[in-house]
C-alpha cells in the first residue's frame, strides 16, 4: 500500500500559477491538448456537475497513463491544468487534490502541494473542477475543428489511424478520429519543406492543399498558433484561389513557449510567419502544384454543374403561384424568396395597398425603408422601417426592436405565440395588426393577397 499524505509537484517551465494569470493568455479548450503530451492512445473526456453547480471534466485514456506519464503531464507543459478551481489526479490508485491558489512561486519554478483526499471520485486519472461552462464546445463541428488544429489527431504526419478521442457532455457525445479529420486531405497536393529563422533551420512545414478543405487551418504539433500578424493578408498569400483550402502543419519547438506559456516574442513570430509564407510560395511555383490547381478548378466546375442541375430539378417539382398577367413564381420557402415575390407584386401593381420600397439592406437592423399607407385617406408614412420575414414568428427570433418597426411583411403566420397576439382583419385577410409592447404594428400576409392565384 503506498504512503498517503501529500505529494510536492514542481513546475519548472510554466510562466504562471494563478487562475487569473493563466486564463489571461490560455484558451480553456487547450485542456484537450493533453493528448499531445504522451504517446498516442484513445482518450475520453466526460463532463459532469456537482451539487454546487460546478462543471467537472474527467480525463481518462486507454491504455491508462503510467505514473511517469502522469507526472509528465503535471510538470507544467500544459499550464491550463492549473487554471481552474481544483485539479484532482489518481496516482497509485489514490486521489490527490491540488488547489492552484496555494501555489508557491520562485523566480525559476512553481510548487504545488497535492493532498490525499479519499472523498474525490474521478472517472479516469485526472479531473478538472470548475471548468467554465462558456468554454464547452457548442457543436461537433466546432470541437472537431479545435482538435484538428490543436492535436496530433488532425496531423498529416503524426496521426495514428486506429485511435479516437471522445467527449461526453452530460450524456451527449462527440467522437473524433484521425480518419474523420484527414478525409478532407484526399486528392490533395502535399509537400514538406524546412523553415528558417535568421538563416538557421528551426523546423519543418507540411503544406496540404485540397479542394475538400473548406476552412484553412493552421496546425501545429503543440497547438494552433493564434498570433500570426495580419492574418487575413497572410491567408490571401497562402491560399491560391477560392476553390482550395490549406492545412499548414508546422513543427517549430520554440513556438511551444511563445504561444502558450507567456508573452509573445513578436519579432520571432513575425519572422517565422514570413518563413512560412516564403516556403508556401516556393511550393506554388512547382509544376506539380500548377497541375493540381488545374484539377481543382475542373473539379469545382463539375461540382457547380451538378449543383445547378439539382437546383433545376427541385424547381421543376416545386409548387407555383401566379398573379397579374399570369406572372409565375414559386411558393416562397425562405425570406429571400419572400422578398423577391413581394418586389414582383409591387412592380406588377398587384398590391391591395399603396407601398413603395425605396431601399433594401438585409444585413442591417431593419431590412428596408419605404413609403406606405392602407387607405388613400390616410397620411402616407414616408421612409418608414419595413421588416421582411418568411414566417411572422421569425420576427422575434431575430431580435428586432418594436420601436424601429413600422410594417412587417411576411408569407403567413403559423400560430399565435405566447409573446404576441396577431389579429387579421375580417374584410382584409391579408392585413393583420400585432401588439408589440406599447405599439400596434401592421402585418402584411402575402399568402392572402387577392391577386395571387
Amino acid at each position: 500500500m503506498p504512503a498517503l499524505g501529500s505529494i510536492d509537484i514542481s513546475l519548472t517551465n510554466t510562466a504562471s500559477a494563478t487562475r487569473e494569470e493563466a486564463l489571461s493568455y490560455i484558451n480553456a479548450l487547450d485542456i484537450f491538448r493533453v493528448v499531445n503530451t504522451v504517446t498516442p492512445r484513445n482518450w475520453r473526456f466526460t463532463m459532469t456537475f456537482d451539487s454546487q453547480g460546478r462543471d467537472h471534466l474527467h480525463i481518462e485514456s486507454a491504455p491508462p497513463l503510467e505514473s511517469s506519464e502522469l507526472l509528465q503531464i503535471l510538470d507544467g507543459r500544459l499550464p491550463i491544468l492549473y487554471a481552474f478551481d481544483r485539479l484532482v489526479f489518481i496516482k497509485d490508485r489514490c486521489p490527490y487534490v491540488i488547489d492552484p491558489a496555494s501555489a508557491k512561486v520562485s523566480p525559476r519554478s512553481t510548487f504545488f502541494r497535492a493532498s490525499y483526499d479519499p472523498r474525490e471520485h474521478v472517472q479516469g486519472q485526472i479531473k478538472i473542477v470548475g471548468y467554465p461552462r462558456g468554454a464547452r464546445p457548442e457543436s461537433a463541428s466546432e470541437f472537431e475543428r479545435f482538435i484538428a488544429e490543436s492535436t496530433w489527431f488532425g496531423s498529416v504526419k503524426r496521426c495514428v489511424p486506429d485511435r479516437e478521442l471522445r467527449l461526453v457532455l452530460f450524456g451527449h457525445g462527440y467522437t473524433v478520429s484521425p480518419s474523420s479529420l484527414t478525409r478532407q486531405h484526399r486528392d490533395c497536393f502535399s509537400e514538406e519543406v524546412p523553415l528558417y529563422y535568421e538563416g538557421k533551420m528551426i523546423g519543418t512545414l507540411i503544406a496540404v492543399f485540397a479542394h475538400a478543405i473548406r476552412n484553412s487551418l493552421r496546425h501545429s504539433r503543440y497547438g494552433v498558433v493564434p498570433t500570426i500578424p495580419s492574418e487575413k493578408e497572410f491567408w490571401k498569400t497562402v491560399v491560391p484561389n477560392r476553390f482550395t483550402g490549406a492545412c499548414l502543419e508546422f513543427s517549430v519547438p520554440e513556438l511551444q513557449w511563445y504561444t502558450s506559456r507567456g508573452p509573445n516574442n513578436w519579432r520571432f513570430l513575425s519572422q517565422v510567419t514570413e518563413s512560412i509564407s516564403q516556403a508556401v510560395l516556393s511550393l506554388q511555383e512547382q509544376p506539380g502544384f500548377r497541375s493540381f490547381l488545374s484539377s481543382v478548378e475542373l473539379c469545382h466546375r463539375r461540382q457547380a454543374a451538378r449543383r445547378l442541375e439539382e437546383r433545376q430539378e427541385r424547381l421543376r417539382v416545386r409548387p407555383r403561384l401566379s398573379f397579374g398577367s399570369q406572372t409565375e413564381f414559386v411558393v416562397p420557402a425562405s425570406e429571400n424568396e419572400l422578398v423577391a415575390l413581394y418586389m414582383k407584386l409591387e412592380a406588377a401593381g398587384c398590391l391591395p395597398f399603396e407601398c413603395n420600397v425605396l431601399e433594401y439592406t438585409s444585413h442591417m437592423d431593419i431590412d428596408a425603408l419605404g413609403d406606405f399607407r392602407f387607405d388613400e385617406h390616410e397620411t402616407l408614412q414616408r421612409h418608414a422601417p419595413i421588416e421582411f420575414e418568411f414566417m411572422l414568428e421569425n420576427y422575434f427570433e431575430h431580435g428586432h426592436l418594436p420601436e424601429q418597426t413600422a410594417l412587417i411583411i411576411c408569407w403567413d403566420m403559423a400560430t399565435e405565440t405566447d409573446r404576441t397576439v396577431c389579429y387579421p382583419f375580417q374584410d382584409k385577410p391579408w392585413l393583420a395588426v400585432m401588439q408589440l409592447e406599447q405599439r400596434r404594428v401592421p402585418v402584411i400576409l402575402l399568402k392572402y393577397i387577392p391577386a395571387i392565384q
